[in-house]
């Protein structure tokens, strides 16, 4: 006869009786229900806490390149994934805690900061998928887990045991991607960096003019840059950079950094490193012409904020329109490269500084020129003006 006893809960599961009933193995849980529950309630509070602090990860505006298929970044379609891997990140530390019978507080904490790992991880793939480093070890480890689930399973099968696929699969798979965001998490500026090089200028001018790049400019007209690799599309954004820097006489070398970016930052420019960032959420999912806008509005950014600092004399041969600015205009440049207004927190105050209207009039125009020249060159073949 079974004894029932205060504050003991029975697992039924657990009951193995012979034929007979002459024998029977019972697991007793000591717990109540209250002390069975809390760890749970402490789980997604730790869980919703850390999702909470970590909030700079979902920054990043998610896209889609798969393909034909591509949907570019939007708010939208951002918060739909921040759900869906928020929910798959649940799910990782829900399985890590149903592990364990006796959970506290330390498996709580534990199952909490996987949840959160793995949101991260799964927000951002299209991200660090496009870091060719990145991708070989994701694709090793992905093997890897493959391997050992069918091992797993060829093990269970030859010991007449059942194999399941949430204890056998699903959860490896949930760790797996608790580590890609911790890995994610914790180096950044490499898992986050899909391509990068020094633009080296030529010693001969005339290399660095439209007419010796026309070919690269070519790419964001013709069709080709929608078939082009991330580091192509880096590659001949890096040569209208070249071509920029030497209209507007400024000085390199000057780093081409293929990053991810928050908000909806296409490009920005670092004046410390001499660095043009582009942003793959825009570079792998807009037209050659933004692109080239893009790379334009950077780089005469670098020319305001070099002409601020010095770094070109007033007698510099420039294309800058009206020629080199006047010390009323770079000191007002100066004004706001010092307070710089971000679009992320002020979007009408970034778009009433000068240096931004200037650079967007100059990167619309310079665009447009470039276009009617590989127009001319397409039709004729003389890269000429």
């Amino acid at each position: 006869m079974t004894q029932y006893h205060p504050q003991r809960v029975y697992d039924r599961r657990a009951t193995e009786r012979t034929a007979r009933g002459e024998c029977v193995t019972e697991r007793i849980d000591l717990r109540s229900p209250d002390q069975a529950t809390w760890p749970i309630a402490a789980y997604l509070c730790l869980t919703f806490a850390l999702l909470y602090l970590m909030q700079p990860w979902f920054g990043y505006p998610a896209f889609l390149r798969l393909g034909p298929l591509c949907i570019e970044p939007s708010d939208g379609f951002s918060l739909c994934m921040r759900v869906a891997c928020c929910a798959f990140g649940g799910c990782c530390g829900a399985v890590y805690l149903a592990d364990h019978d006796d959970a506290g507080l330390a498996e709580a904490s534990l199952g909490a900061a996987l949840s959160a790992t793995a949101a991260i991880g799964a927000y951002l793939l299209c991200y660090t998928l496009l870091n060719a480093s990145f991708r070989i070890a994701f694709l090793v480890a992905a093997i890897c887990i493959a391997t050992l689930a069918f091992l797993n399973r060829r093990t269970a099968e030859a010991n007449g045991v059942p194999w399941l696929a949430p204890e056998g699969l699903a959860k490896p798979i949930l760790y797996f991607m608790a580590c890609v965001g911790l890995v994610t998490c914790a180096f950044p500026n490499w898992s986050l960096s899909a391509y990068s090089y020094e633009l080296v200028f030529p010693d001969d001018r005339a290399d660095r003019m439209l007419a010796a790049n026309i070919d690269s400019a070519a790419t964001f007209f013709n069709g080709d840059f929608e078939r082009q690799s991330l580091a192509e599309r880096a590659d001949n954004a890096g040569a209208i950079v070249l071509v920029e820097a030497n209209y507007l006489g400024v000085s390199g070398p000057i780093e081409i950094s293929v990053e991810a970016c928050t908000g909806k930052t296409v490009a920005y420019y670092d004046a410390s490193s001499n660095k043009i960032a582009l942003n793959p959420a825009y570079l792998m999912t807009r037209d050659g012409r933004d692109c080239v806008e893009a790379a334009a509005h950077e780089v005469a950014h670098a020319f305001q904020w070099q002409s601020c600092s010095g770094a070109l004399p007033p007698d510099t041969v420039t294309g800058w329109p009206g020629g080199f600015p006047d010390e009323g205009t770079r000191g007002v440049w100066a004004k706001e490269l010092s307070g710089y207004v971000s679009p992320a927190f002020d979007l009408s105050g970034y778009m009433s500084q000068s240096i931004e209207q200037t650079a967007y009039q100059y990167g619309y125009l310079s665009a447009a020129d470039i276009e009617a020249r590989v127009g001319k060159y397409l039709e004729t073949g003389n890269p000429e003006p």
